[in-house]
């Protein structure tokens, strides 16, 4: 049976900020992936052609790999897929950019039964969290695509129970896309000196200053991160957006 699956959102950032989420797939700090609520993609080795492993039953191995561009997995299992699926990004100009996923195969035996009643569902429903967490680290208001009864089923089955509820996952931003975003002289510091006598007073002054004024403003530059990637925003069943930040309820 031949499969063609294919997902994909459009968001108003360059496709160098998208570019940094796929470059960031089954790393520790991993931003695309909704490993808070599917099994984490792994590998035996960093995101390269020919690392192998993939997510919970599903195996593969990296069979293409353009950095910031696209990614795709050949499938090793279960048996009877044949064929690949993974992510590219495609810059749409006026400033947005496309993120694609898409799977081909060829099912075979058992296969042509597994992925139309289990596997198929489960994919829509994992990719479809990707997209989100892809909003979420970008910065942008999610789009929700709620799981299927169906879906909360095979979950609760799968996990004997214990199947996570559907939510966000934590607002963790990337810092190379932050500053990104931010004015060129967005930490240049500009003193205006009326004077003469004043302007040899402040050179002076700064001369004295300087090397310290830097490592101040990394340390914001630092802080900002922390507190960006603490911060954590949760959709729980029946209830409306809320954002927590140490624990705390801050909005809904």
């Amino acid at each position: 049976m031949k499969v063609i699956n294919i997902h994909s959102r459009e968001y108003p950032v360059s496709s160098k900020e998208v570019g940094l989420l796929l470059d960031s797939l089954a790393s520790k700090n991993d931003l695309l992936w909704p490993h808070h609520l599917w099994p984490r993609m792994k590998f035996d080795k960093s995101l390269s052609v020919n690392a192998a492993g993939g997510h919970g039953p599903i195996r593969y191995y990296v069979e293409k790999y353009e950095p910031g561009n696209l990614v795709q997995f050949h499938f090793t299992g279960p048996k009877g897929f044949d064929g690949h699926h993974g992510y590219e990004i495609i810059e749409k100009g006026n400033g947005k950019t496309e993120l694609r996923e898409t799977l081909k195969m060829e099912t075979h035996g058992l296969a042509m039964l597994s992925w139309p009643l289990i596997f198929c569902s489960l994919h829509d429903a994992l990719i479809e969290d990707s997209l989100t967490c892809a909003e979420v680290r970008l910065g942008l208001e999610p789009n929700i695509s709620n799981w299927s009864t169906w879906v909360k089923l095979l979950r609760w089955v799968i996990t004997g129970g214990n199947a996570r509820s559907q939510e966000l996952p934590t607002r963790q931003f990337n810092l190379d896309i932050l500053l990104r975003r931010l004015p060129v002289n967005c930490n240049e510091p500009r003193v205006q000196c009326t004077s003469s006598w004043s302007r040899a007073r402040f050179a002076l002054y700064w001369s004295l200053i300087r090397p310290f004024s830097g490592l101040i403003r990394r340390e914001w530059l630092r802080l900002i991160k922390q507190h960006a990637e603490s911060a954590r925003i949760t959709q729980h069943a029946g209830e409306g957006p809320g954002i927590t930040y140490d624990g705390v309820k801050l909005s809904s």
